[in-house]
């Protein structure tokens, strides 16, 4: 009998605990991180650089929504992801080792585009492609070669909201030991008249 309340007792107090420190939070609330592979583009960054046109952004968001980029790795194109790029070139481009330097440009992207709805550079802003090879000789990559893979979200001004209220997602309500669903706290009750 003991060991039925000790075992009984074991496992509630792992449930409050449980249900005391986590806060779900729905995931259709959130927004999500996209990763997207755009090529360099020079028909684009050609118009793009034209005074009176309006710009073609590598990156954009819909609704009012801001960019946040995550992370961001700039990498030597091939024909099967770039097929455009290599349409004149005859010799593909290659790097004979397997390291590159200046591959990460998470932080000169999030200065062009950290807060934009939109965002159009182009890849000679970024920094130049370096190709180590097993002899550590360092060359440096066209830029006209490459991609870039982009993690990023839109993060909209306010976060969305849900258009009906779920006790269980509500931060209005707060969690019962006997009831995993969440009641209206007192002092909630209080405020309301």
């Amino acid at each position: 009998m003991s060991l039925k309340i000790i075992f009984v007792l074991f496992i509630s107090c792992n449930y409050v605990d449980f249900t005391q420190s986590e806060f779900v939070v729905p995931s259709l609330l959130e927004s999500k991180i996209v990763t997207r592979t755009f090529c360099q583009d020079s028909r684009m960054e050609l118009k793009n650089n034209k005074l009176n046109h309006e710009k073609s952004p590598y990156l954009q968001c819909i609704n009012k929504a801001h960019i946040k980029i995550s992370s961001s790795e700039l990498k030597l194109s091939d024909q099967k992801n770039c097929p455009f790029q290599y349409l004149k070139q005859s010799n593909p481009v290659n790097c004979t080792g397997p390291i590159f330097g200046n591959n990460d440009v998470t932080s000169v992207l999030k200065k062009m585009c950290d807060g934009k709805e939109k965002c159009s550079f182009n890849f000679d802003q970024l920094p130049i492609l370096l190709c180590i090879d097993d002899n550590y000789d360092v060359f440096e990559m066209p830029f006209e070669f490459t991609l870039i893979k982009v993690s990023y979200e839109c993060v909209t001004p306010r976060r969305r909201m849900r258009p009906f209220t779920n006790r269980r997602y509500d931060h209005k309500f707060n969690a019962r030991l006997t009831n995993p669903l969440k009641t209206l706290s007192f002092n909630k009750i209080l405020q309301n008249f």
